[in-house]
């Protein structure tokens, strides 16, 4: 299905498991540019790191200091997206209201790019339910946004 995809001339490919983009890539050719779309645990951040061109899933201080730590380790500077959970999971690092609190944290990471946000919302069936957190989304795309001007990074808006 990859192929297939690839070859109407889609670019973007999204995975949920380190390990099943790095069987794909072994057998696909070098196409398009792959996607993290899953929760990454800190012992795959190498891996991921070699096999993705975006993680969309960075979640905690701790998953960001081992991707920045493997990007340094191939030499290449990794493009992240800071998973924002907007629903209110007590554990999630980044939540709404306390994205301003890690803009200098962010620093920390030289070998990171941050490309902007994906936002974790409630499971429901209800669109209403997720336009404010949605909403509040978009509100800390355009903080982190404002607030990284500084590194001359491009933060994609339809992240």
């Amino acid at each position: 299905m990859v192929t297939e995809a690839l070859d109407a001339g889609l670019t973007e490919i999204g995975e949920n498991r380190v390990q099943e983009a790095m069987h794909k890539q072994e057998v696909l050719p070098k196409r398009g540019h792959w996607h993290l779309i899953g929760h990454l645990q800190t012992n795959k951040a190498k891996h991921a790191v070699e096999h993705f061109d975006l993680i969309e899933s960075a979640d905690s201080a701790k998953i960001l200091t081992h991707l920045d730590r493997a990007a340094e380790q191939v030499g290449k500077v990794q493009d992240v997206l800071l998973q924002i959970n907007e629903a209110g999971r007590a554990k999630k690092w980044l939540s709404t209201g306390r994205i301003s609190g890690h803009c200098k944290t962010l620093d920390a990471y030289p070998h990171l790019r941050v490309r902007g946000v994906m936002v974790i919302a409630q499971a429901t069936d209800q669109v209403e339910e997720t336009r404010p957190v949605f909403r509040a989304g978009y509100e800390d795309f355009l903080f982190l946004r404002d607030a990284l001007k500084h590194k001359d990074v491009n933060i994609l808006p339809w992240a």
